[in-house]
């Protein structure tokens, strides 16, 4: 068997990972205030919807945020941190070195020297004290969890479909076409929202980034640099087609990882390989299918505390003391639709069949050994598609006439059934809301097929009229939530009290300790 090279070092590092050393004085919670504190972020976590693996990531911004109001000192700030970040269960108790204070510390003398540099730079964007706070919550989160096995998988994904990078955008610079084909690859197997993309590429060009230990003056002028660039990759065209090109083949390199993680000797045993590829898959659908209820479930729930209550209380008061009238109707709609339609979204999605394991099965023997014949992994020259001006003039024009009669049709329909203005645009707002976010709980499901997704006329001919709702729902999801009412009460009347009496709570149970050991 041929292995290659990057492979064998995320090998290596997976047998590497995982040593600690036990003499080391760690930071300890109460474990009993440590419950009152993980269920209120549970609770926390609902009305502010985001993926799973960014919630470690946003509670760092989050507690930065509001704690940064009552001290700018960076070790007292580093510890305030951590603590509650144990309390609410992102870190494991008893775990963390009491060294790591120290080291979080300075990641945030580091950044707030940085953000104070930068304060009279006229580039609002670059001097956002937000984006500091984002970037030094990142390399926290690194520090804290680094994903050594994570992004070593990136460079083992990248040399299987480095072929891609000649045959994508073949008028672009093949060094471009490579950049933007690795940002890609990384895009899709660790998932990362704008700001950890952005920290991810700056972290690049320099690993000092992630521990604050280089120097602030050079790294403003680096900072006012590489921001625009990196920005610029982000949103360059070419990292969309490789995007979405990639994203059906990310499961054979997940669950290669997740198998080798476990057990990183397997990678020479081809049989036993394959036999826990197969038992990976089936426990990732069983589990899938818990967590879509489960992400069904916050998904309304978020919609419902965010939206619907809001829309209610506009609604309610407009029937009674604008129009003279309450209608029954359009306000049962609103309230029964949102969670049917949901509910049709998630009960129709299709799973997986033991083809799908198949082709993983196959695509992770390719993974390993490269002189393996290519199949799953054999991509197609792609030439160019030449875009005549006229026929695009022409095609966003008819986009611009479905989206004008799909919206024209169902608001002719709301007002024939007694549909105010009010009630129409709840209505319409939940639709587009609710279409959106149960396309992408589909859409977790249809990421686990490495198969193409068959298409048809009739599939084809419905996407026309409904696109325009998932467009507009996506808008509102990212657009939304600046302006989140609940959130802004939360953190502002709730979470700071509560959090200072989660920490007078613990100190009052560490002095109980103390008088009780005095006892003995």
């Amino acid at each position: 068997m041929h292995i290659r090279e990057s492979l064998a070092n995320l090998s290596h590092i997976l047998k590497g990972s995982g040593k600690k050393n036990a003499d080391e004085q760690t930071i300890t919670v109460n474990e009993a205030v440590g419950v009152i504190a993980f269920y209120y972020e549970k609770i926390r976590n609902v009305i502010e919807y985001q993926d799973e693996h960014l919630l470690r990531q946003n509670a760092i911004r989050r507690i930065l945020s509001r704690r940064r109001i009552l001290s700018s000192n960076p070790r007292e700030l580093a510890e305030s941190l951590l603590r509650e970040l144990i309390r609410s269960r992102y870190l494991a108790n008893n775990t963390i070195p009491t060294l790591t204070i120290d080291e979080v510390g300075d990641i945030l003398s580091f950044y707030f020297e940085l953000q104070s540099l930068l304060k009279k730079h006229p580039d609002k964007k670059l001097n956002d004290p937000e984006l500091i706070l984002a970037l030094a919550s990142c390399a926290i989160d690194d520090h804290l969890s680094p994903l050594y096995s994570e992004e070593a998988l990136v460079s083992v994904m990248y040399d299987v479909v480095e072929s891609l990078a000649q045959s994508v955008g073949a008028k672009s610079d093949t060094t471009l076409r490579q950049h933007q084909l690795s940002i890609a690859v990384y895009r899709v197997l660790l998932r990362p929202d704008v700001m950890r993309l952005r920290f991810y590429l700056l972290k690049q060009t320099d690993p000092l980034w992630v521990t604050g230990t280089k120097d602030t003056r050079a790294a403003k002028d680096e900072f006012i640099r590489l921001i625009p660039q990196i920005d610029a990759s982000i949103r360059h065209p070419l990292n969309r087609k490789f995007l979405n090109l990639l994203r059906r083949y990310r499961l054979p390199f997940v669950a290669l990882h997740a198998v080798l993680k476990r057990a990183p000797h397997l990678l020479e045993k081809k049989e036993e390989l394959d036999k826990e590829i197969r038992t990976f898959c089936d426990t990732l659908i069983a589990t899938q299918k818990k967590r879509l209820r489960s992400r069904t479930f916050h998904a309304f729930l978020y919609i419902l505390l965010t939206k619907m209550l809001l829309g209610f209380a506009v609604e309610i008061p407009y029937d009674v003391f604008v129009l003279g009238e309450f209608r029954l109707l359009p306000f049962w709609i609103n309230a029964l639709f949102p969670p049917c339609l949901l509910a049709f979204l998630i009960l129709t999605v299709r799973y997986p069949t033991h083809k799908n394991t198949d082709r993983i099965v196959q695509g992770v023997q390719e993974i390993v050994d490269h002189t393996f014949e290519q199949d799953v992994f054999a991509f197609k020259t792609q030439s160019p598609r030449r875009k005549h001006p006229i026929l695009s003039f022409i095609f966003q024009f008819l986009y611009l006439v479905f989206l004008g009669l799909s919206f024209g049709l169902l608001i002719w329909a709301l007002a024939s059934i007694g549909f105010s203005l009010v009630s129409g645009s709840i209505f319409l707002i939940f639709f587009c809301l609710i279409m959106f976010f149960g396309m992408s709980l589909r859409r977790s499901i249809q990421e686990l097929t490495i198969l193409p997704l068959k298409t048809n006329f009739i599939i084809s001919f419905f996407d026309q009229f409904f696109l325009p709702f998932l467009h507009v729902g996506r808008w509102l999801t990212f657009n939304i939530p600046k302006v989140n009412i609940l959130v802004f009460l939360f953190d502002i009347f709730i979470e700071t009290p509560f959090q200072a009496l989660i920490e007078i709570t613990e100190e009052w149970f560490a002095f109980l300790k103390e008088k009780k050991d005095d006892m003995q």
